[in-house]
């Protein structure tokens, strides 16, 4: 469960992304505000395939138009948090220093060509089932 966003764009590009990324910031603000937090990311072969809110209802489609053409619905980023889970976080402020707040985050786009969108689940745990060999 995603309990966080965080959106971002390139400086070199800030004209043409900047926007896009606002945009689907101001997705994700209206949802938090209908209290439609957790989002459920669904991933299938390195491809998001549903963001659905709390009520089951899926937003990809309306964040998809922000994002790279090229990438569209691919991940382009998988990352593990750094730091300890804080219930100080605040998600109602897009900050990338949100980002390492525990647990794990998965992105799409690149932020080059539109906006790049951070989910991030402060509360996952890692784990691997010990009968797996390496």
């Amino acid at each position: 469960l995603c309990d966080g966003i965080s959106i971002a764009h390139h400086q070199h590009s800030h004209f043409t992304t900047g926007p896009m990324a606002d945009a689907a910031w101001n997705i994700f603000k209206l949802e938090r505000q209908k209290e439609n937090f957790p989002l459920k990311v669904e991933v299938v072969n390195s491809e998001i395939i549903a963001v659905r809110n709390r009520n089951e209802v899926d937003l990809l489609d309306k964040i998809l138009p922000f994002t790279d053409e090229i990438m569209r619905s691919q991940l382009t980023e998988v990352a593990f948090g750094s730091l300890e889970q804080s219930p100080d976080t605040d998600w109602t402020i897009n900050s990338q220093l949100n980002e390492p707040a525990g647990g794990v985050h998965l992105a799409l786009g690149s932020g080059e060509t539109g906006a790049h969108i951070d989910f991030i689940s402060s509360g996952a745990v890692i784990s691997t089932h010990k009968d797996i060999q390496f």
